[in-house]
């Protein structure tokens, strides 16, 4: 058991360190270029996807805010009511065979919306026609540890119908920074995950820019290192969220909280925070800013993504549990392919 746990640790942190080659790798993914000849000019797109193919979607939304395009990210089967012909469904399965993904995929083409695909194979491969594009990442990793594929599959997507600016250069600087590991203003992440050993991680998001990567901690945290967590954003959680931190002061050692910051908030923002942090600093263990890093937004929402998967694979050590198998997951999925008899 200790042998699994310590091989299992070993890899997720290898992978975890692999996020900027597997982002400029996702520069030349088979099938790429195929998206600036099919001729798709979208009104909306929505992402249909699950759990680690998804997050790329959330992060990307990130990056939306002063663009034209609307990106929904579709978590369930078929579709939502509004999507017809003159939208664009990606369906992403890391696996190829999300069975949510593969029931959007049938509803799209019951309604004849356009369809692109994202996967390393599987059964959503097989489904794409010619002329419809399909992009082909690279196999064999939990979804959740090919982020920078599928995050950077997506980019490249919406870049080629030419629905965002061409980010490689910022793409590029990006891996620069996180090959040397930013601290995002904090304590390393090894001893982020000693402060939060024990407790239940709460996180709060200052910037919209930054709710995707609050989707991800979450994410890694359950994953990785087994764990419950919870999140919420500014301002929306000073309307509710803060009366719900009454608990006994035998509860307040069972929570961490945690902030994300982008650095750019303006100063009504970060009133409310410096605000809602002294009306509640007695309700935790501890609160802990973290401010992302780099020049563009794409840098700032990565360099926290990468900050929080190191906490997440190093708690897990800190835990004794091995941060590679999902068994429950893996459990449920099982259950889900057998056949109900009378």
């Amino acid at each position: 058991m200790s042998s699994d746990f310590s091989e299992g640790l070993v890899q997720m942190l290898s992978l975890v360190d692999s996020l900027p080659e597997q982002l400029l790798g996702s520069l030349n993914l088979q099938g790429l270029d195929s998206v600036q000849n099919n001729g798709y000019k979208p009104q909306r797109v929505v992402l249909c996807a699950m759990g680690g193919s998804a997050i790329g979607g959330d992060l990307v939304q990130g990056l939306l805010q002063n663009q034209k395009v609307s990106l929904e990210v579709w978590r369930n089967y078929g579709l939502p009511h509004w999507v017809g012909p003159g939208d664009l469904v990606i369906a992403a399965s890391y696996s190829g065979n999300t069975e949510e993904c593969l029931s959007s995929v049938a509803e799209a083409r019951r309604r004849g919306v356009a369809l692109l695909a994202i996967t390393s194979g599987g059964q959503l491969a097989t489904l794409v026609k010619p002329g419809e594009s399909l992009i082909i990442m690279p196999g064999g990793l939990p979804p959740r540890a090919a982020l920078g594929h599928s995050f950077g599959a997506l980019l490249g997507v919406l870049s080629g119908l030419k629905l965002v600016k061409n980010l490689e250069t910022d793409l590029k600087a990006v891996v620069g920074l996180l090959q040397k590991k930013p601290s995002c203003g904090a304590v390393d992440p090894k001893e982020m995950a000693s402060l939060l050993q024990g407790r239940i991680p709460v996180l709060y998001v200052a910037d919209s820019m930054l709710a995707g990567v609050a989707v991800r901690w979450k994410g890694q945290l359950n994953e990785n290192a087994k764990i419950p967590s919870q999140m919420a954003s500014f301002p929306e959680l000073n309307h509710n969220d803060i009366v719900g931190w009454g608990l006994d002061e035998s509860w307040s050692d069972r929570f961490a909280l945690i902030i994300l910051q982008s650095g750019l908030e303006d100063e009504r923002l970060k009133r409310r925070i410096k605000l809602t942090c002294d009306l509640l600093q007695d309700e935790f263990s501890g609160v802990y800013k973290l401010t992302a890093e780099g020049e563009s937004d794409l840098a700032r929402i990565l360099s926290l993504v990468q900050y929080g998967d190191y906490v997440s694979v190093h708690l897990a050590g800190l835990r004794g549990v091995d941060p590679m198998p999902v068994q429950r997951i893996d459990r449920l999925k099982s259950g889900l392919s057998q056949t109900d008899t009378p």
